[in-house]
Formats: C-alpha cells, sequence, structure tokens
C-alpha cells in the first residue's frame, strides 16, 4: 500500500532542477520562472557570488557539486535526484516565459506527451532578433521520466527515447529566454571554454577541415546569407560572431591532429635559448643566469671586451671586439682612432647602427650602454686587458 501512495504521489509531482555557477545578477529571474514545480533543486556547481545564496531563497535543496566546464556532465545528477515523474529544466542563464510556466504546470499535471522542446528565444549582445540566425530554434526543457537520457557531450547532451514529442508553435508565446550572451567578451570566454571541451559536438565539416581560410571563407559565407538586405548592423554582427564560434572549433580540432604541440614547441625554443645564453656568457663574460648575480664584472671606459652574438639561426658567433673607451670607424676592425667622449651622438649611432645589423642586436641596448660605459656608469663588471675581476662589495 505504501509503495502504491509513493508512486501515486510521484506520477503526480512536478519536479524542477536548475545548473547553476556565478550567476547571481541571473539565477533569480531564473528560479522564479520554475519555481511553479512541487520540488525545486539547485546544482550549484560550486560558485564564488552570491548565486547559491539566492538559490537557496527558492529552491528546495541546493547541492554543492565541483565545477564542470559545461551543464551537461551535471544533468545526469540532477535528474537522478528528482523525485518526480514528469521534470522541468533550465540552464542558469534561461528562464520561461509566463504562457510556458502555465502550460507546463498544466501538463505536468496530465501529460500529453514524454518529451517537451520549447521554442528558444536566444538574447545575444543583449538583445533578441526573429530576423537573426538562431530563430527558430527549439530545445528539450521538460520530461517524463524515461523520455531523455542525458550525456555529458556538449550541445549534443541529450538523446530522445521517446517520438511522443510536443512542439509548442513558435508564433505561440510559449517559450524560454536564453540571456547568457550580454557582450562579446561573454560569447568569446564561453566559445573559448565549450570548445576546449573534448567531448563535444563539432560539425562533419569542422572534423574533416584541412583548409582552414577556405573553412572560415565558407563559413562566414554561409550565415551571411542568412542575413537579410537593408544593412542591419546588429543582424552583420551576431552571423559573425557564430561563424566564428565554428572556425575557432575547426581550428581546435586541427591543432589536435598535429604531431607537437604549441607548448611543445615553446619548451623546444625556450631550451635553444637556454643554450645560446650560455654560450654568451661563457664568451663574454656578461651574467644571464642566475647566479653570481652580486659578482657581475663592471666595465670602465678604456676597458677591452669580446663580445660573441649568435645569430637568429644558431649559427657560429663572431666576436666584436674594442676598445670602448676609444670609438672610431674602425670599430669592426678593432680600430679606434678616438675616445667615445670626442664623438658626436651622431658618428657613435652610425657606429653601433652598423655593429648592430650585422650582429642582428638590438640597437638601443647596445647604444645605452655604449654610452654607460663612456661615462663610467655601467653596473657590469671590470675587464682589465681580457681579465674579470668582480667587483669588491
Amino acid at each position: 500500500m505504501q509503495d502504491r501512495i509513493r508512486a501515486f504521489r510521484a506520477s503526480s509531482m512536478i519536479s524542477g532542477f536548475v545548473i547553476s555557477h556565478n550567476r547571481e545578477r541571473l539565477i533569480e529571474t531564473c528560479l522564479r520562472s520554475i519555481r511553479f514545480v512541487d520540488e525545486l533543486i539547485v546544482l550549484d556547481m560550486s560558485s564564488t557570488d552570491g548565486t547559491a545564496e539566492i538559490a537557496r531563497r527558492y529552491a528546495d535543496r541546493v547541492v554543492t557539486v565541483p565545477l564542470a566546464t559545461h551543464p551537461e556532465g551535471v544533468r545526469t545528477q540532477a535528474a537522478a535526484a528528482c523525485r518526480g515523474d514528469f521534470v522541468v529544466f533550465l540552464d542558469d542563464d534561461e528562464c520561461l516565459s509566463p504562457e510556458a510556466i502555465a502550460f507546463l504546470a498544466r501538463e505536468g499535471r496530465d501529460p500529453s506527451a514524454d518529451v517537451y522542446r520549447l521554442p528558444c528565444r536566444h538574447h545575444i549582445l543583449g538583445r533578441h532578433d526573429e530576423r537573426a540566425y538562431y530563430w527558430p530554434q527549439r530545445h528539450v526543457r521538460a520530461f517524463r521520466r524515461g523520455g531523455v537520457e542525458f550525456a555529458p557531450t556538449v550541445h549534443a547532451g541529450l538523446r530522445l527515447l521517446s517520438d511522443r514529442v510536443c512542439d509548442p508553435a513558435f508564433e505561440s508565446r510559449i517559450c524560454f529566454h536564453n540571456i547568457s550572451h550580454a557582450d562579446t567578451g561573454q560569447w568569446v570566454e564561453k566559445m573559448n571554454r565549450y570548445t576546449s571541451v573534448p567531448d563535444r559536438n563539432s560539425s562533419r565539416h569542422a572534423v574533416a577541415m584541412k583548409s582552414p581560410l577556405r573553412f572560415a571563407k565558407s563559413h562566414i559565407a554561409a550565415y551571411a546569407r542568412g542575413v537579410p538586405e537593408g544593412g542591419d548592423p546588429y543582424l552583420e554582427a551576431v552571423a559573425v560572431l557564430r561563424a566564428v564560434y565554428d572556425i575557432v572549433d575547426a581550428i581546435k580540432l586541427w591543432e589536435a591532429r598535429q604531431e607537437e604541440s604549441g607548448a611543445a614547441r615553446f619548451e623546444g625554443f625556450c631550451a635553444a635559448m637556454g643554450e645560446r645564453y650560455d654560450a654568451l656568457e661563457a664568451g663574454s663574460g656578461l651574467a644571464t643566469g642566475a647566479e653570481g648575480r652580486e659578482a657581475r664584472p663592471r666595465l670602465r671606459p678604456g676597458d677591452a671586451i669580446a663580445l660573441g652574438i649568435v645569430d637568429a639561426q644558431g649559427a657560429e658567433g663572431r666576436d666584436h671586439r674594442g676598445v670602448l673607451g676609444e670609438l672610431g670607424d674602425g670599430l669592426l676592425a678593432g680600430e679606434m682612432p678616438q675616445p667615445i667622449d670626442r664623438l658626436d651622438h651622431g658618428a657613435v649611432h652610425r657606429i653601433l647602427q652598423q655593429m648592430a645589423n650585422e650582429a642582428a642586436i638590438d640597437l638601443q641596448v647596445v647604444h645605452r650602454q655604449m654610452l654607460e660605459i663612456g661615462e663610467g656608469r655601467h653596473p657590469g663588471a671590470e675587464v682589465v686587458q681580457g681579465e674579470s675581476h668582480p667587483q669588491a662589495a
């Protein structure tokens, strides 16, 4: 008898759930639209703002779960926690229209279908426009137990298990609003997060892409065809954002197929640069490592220095020797006919430009250090007749 009573109560109960994370500005609107259910459960993905506190004012239960990149991975857990036979669900950036609330409240007591696909009115860049690419669309937002099955795949996280489907007419006011993209920054953040999930639904064209440029051109052209004539910048902007989403998704798939990742290439580059810095320090005495910071050699006017420079391709270095107190037209050949303080700045600049061009080094850095040396202000090492003497403590 008790089992029959519990079964009857469950069959007449309407449950609802919301997956939330850091939506304190929207969560109240979302929860008010679904508060009509008999049991409301919020699974909060470890919010760090006031989302969970607001949720506790409306929900019968608020359950904290680990942060996930997308709600699809949490819906199975939320649905299992519901006790009712009829379940309504929303994301934290969605809300039901008043007409949808009345419709689902009535259907929940006497269902005419197993699955309910409601028209979705997307609000992108703060507004909804029925002329934009995103209208019309439908998404499942209510079901009877056994009508659907959830999966963790991004944008493909639901499978229909029944063909008894109710699709309210697009011209009706029965719908839900998706208000997740107030600006371009939010679109880009979500795009990057979703396209970084390995288990995501990508188009077959993105999976098979071989030419990123051709793919990008074709997708922008495809969404452009859906923009009505008249030059409305908003319609063009959201079409471009949608095309960019597909382009970024395709390029990330292409990246994943490469033999070596960009991070691995950066690691190799840094290792090669480390070897070049070691060679520079060994050949010139210029400190590049963390050790011996306090014992750097200090250069003074008239001291000699030999600097080995390795070109950008890692070729064998070349020595540029000179007496820094005497710079002249023969700098590269080692002939310094007059001291630095007797040369005008234009002459110094021309000499250093020649040196920089041949050595592939930064002219401004060399120029500044040469002038400091000439004025006795360089903080490096004493180099007297080719021997380095650490600066006294």
